[in-house]
C-alpha cells in the first residue's frame, strides 16, 4: 500500500506524469494521493483521492512530495516507510530561505530521501547527507523497488 501526500492537485506535467505512472501502481497494489485541495485533474486516476489529514493514519509507504507535504509524513506515527520525493530543488526557489528549516528536513532521519537524477543526487548529498535512491519522473517499476 502506497500513499503520496501533496498540497494540490493541478493539471501540469508534473502531476501527469505522477498519475500515470501511479496509475500503473494501482494495477498491483492499493494506490492512495492525500491533498489539501484539487484543482483538476491532469488526467483520469485509478487511485483513491482523500484529504490530506488521511495521511495520518496510513499504514503503508507514505511518500512526501515537497517540503510542505514533508511535515505531515514526518509526524505521521502509522506508516511502516516514511519518503521524501524530491522531484524538483524547490527549497532553491524559495523567498524567505529558512537554512536551518530545511536542513532540519534533509537531516530528519525518519525520512529517506529520494531523488530524481543523478544530478538531484549529487547537489542533495554534498549539501545535506548521502542520498542512494534515485526515481525518475515517479517511473513506477523503480518506485517499487525503493518501497
Amino acid at each position: 500500500m502506497i500513499g503520496i501526500v501533496t498540497e494540490e492537485i493541478i493539471n501540469n506535467p508534473k502531476f501527469y506524469v505522477m498519475f500515470r505512472e501511479l496509475n500503473k501502481l494501482s494495477d498491483q497494489m492499493p494506490v492512495f494521493v492525500f491533498s489539501n485541495g484539487v484543482r483538476q485533474l491532469p488526467i483520469k486516476n485509478k487511485f483513491t483521492i482523500l484529504q490530506q489529514i488521511e495521511a495520518m493514519s496510513h499504514q503503508g509507504t507514505l511518500i512526501a512530495t515537497d517540503i510542505l507535504s514533508s511535515q505531515v509524513v514526518a509526524k505521521s506515527m502509522t506508516p511502516k516507510k516514511k519518503l521524501l520525493y524530491l522531484q524538483d530543488l524547490e527549497w532553491t526557489k524559495l523567498q524567505n530561505f529558512q537554512a536551518q528549516q530545511v536542513s532540519n528536513l534533509f537531516l530528519n532521519t525518519q525520512l529517506e530521501v529520494v531523488v530524481r537524477s543523478e544530478k538531484h543526487k549529487e547537489v542533495v548529498s554534498k549539501l545535506f547527507r548521502p542520498v542512494d535512491k534515485v526515481v525518475y519522473n515517479w517511473r513506477a517499476s523503480e518506485l517499487l523497488k525503493v518501497i
